[in-house]
């Protein structure tokens, strides 16, 4: 009969530990928000990659989903280190959220990742010149210029121009 009852009580535990906190989908907006958050600043990004998604799915009109899937590109790009994913995740936003406030630096990012990271300049003179199309008054519209016009060229002879310049310029 002890037995029983032992069994009954790990049952009974291993059921109340996993609560709906451990299942993402039954949460709701703010408490996925939470998790989110909290995952994050446990360092534990695959757990954060996940409910973003989450979120994302369950509630793609909320204004944070576009804010979301930035800081999903940004945890691939920085924390996860996969390239890849976070291309993915900076054409949802353009594709998804066009609309949004975060696609200028979607767009942006993309034709940077591909000049910079990926050294696929056909790709990312697209991206450039599709941000400058889209948003030719946008803050970032210099820099992108600036990129567009030293697209594949080496960055120390980039510098060095720029010292030349400025030397001659101080003459």
């Amino acid at each position: 009969m002890k037995k029983v009852y032992l069994f009954l009580f790990v049952s009974f535990l291993f059921f109340s530990c996993s609560n709906k906190s451990d299942d993402l989908n039954s949460l709701n907006e703010n408490e996925l928000s939470q998790k989110i958050n909290e995952f994050y600043q446990n360092k534990n990004f695959l757990k954060s990659a996940e409910a973003i998604e989450v979120f994302v799915k369950k509630y793609p009109q909320n204004p944070r989903s576009s804010e979301y899937l930035l800081n999903l590109a940004l945890l691939y790009t920085n924390d996860l280190k996969n390239i890849n994913s976070a291309i993915t995740q900076y054409k949802r936003i353009i594709n998804e959220y066009p609309n949004s406030k975060e696609a200028p630096n979607a767009l942006f990012t993309l034709g940077f990742i591909y000049a910079n990271e990926l050294k696929d300049f056909s790709n990312a003179k697209i991206y450039y010149e599709e941000f400058l199309k889209k948003y030719p008054q946008h803050e970032a519209a210099v820099s992108v210029k600036f990129e567009l016009e030293n697209l594949g060229k080496n960055p120390d002879d980039l510098i060095n121009n720029i010292q030349n310049n400025t030397n001659k310029s101080n003459k």
